[in-house]
């Protein structure tokens, strides 16, 4: 009896971390709703969001997602083509280092200097 809740309970602690690990990698969860389909069409199934594959994404379509935060998308360092419109965003710091952006869309979001 002990060893089995001994197990149920290192599991858990392992599914819970894998958790907080994919929230705190893309923290809204709109966008990590989004990046997961994508990352799953790509046959990476995962619990926790792996910055490492982010770098397998080059196309994000999250138009009208109630996306709020882009925090996380700078791990994405193969982003070409980003459409972000009708969503929340108002900063926009994580896809400043992102040097292979050719196409931007962020049209009705909160975006401010």
């Amino acid at each position: 009896m002990t060893c089995r809740l001994l197990i149920m309970t290192v599991m858990l602690s392992i599914c819970a971390g894998a958790l907080v690990q994919a929230e705190e990698t893309i923290p809204d969860p709109n966008l990590q709703q989004v990046i997961r389909a994508i990352l799953e069409k790509k046959q990476i199934k995962k619990d926790a969001i792996d910055p490492a594959d982010l770098k397998s994404i080059f196309f994000l379509d999250a138009r009208g997602k109630g996306i709020k935060s882009l925090a996380g998308l700078q791990h994405c360092t193969n982003l070409a083509e980003v459409k972000l419109s009708d969503n929340e965003i108002s900063d926009l710091s994580p896809l400043a280092e992102l040097k292979n952006i050719q196409s931007l869309y962020l049209s009705r979001n909160q975006v401010s200097d």
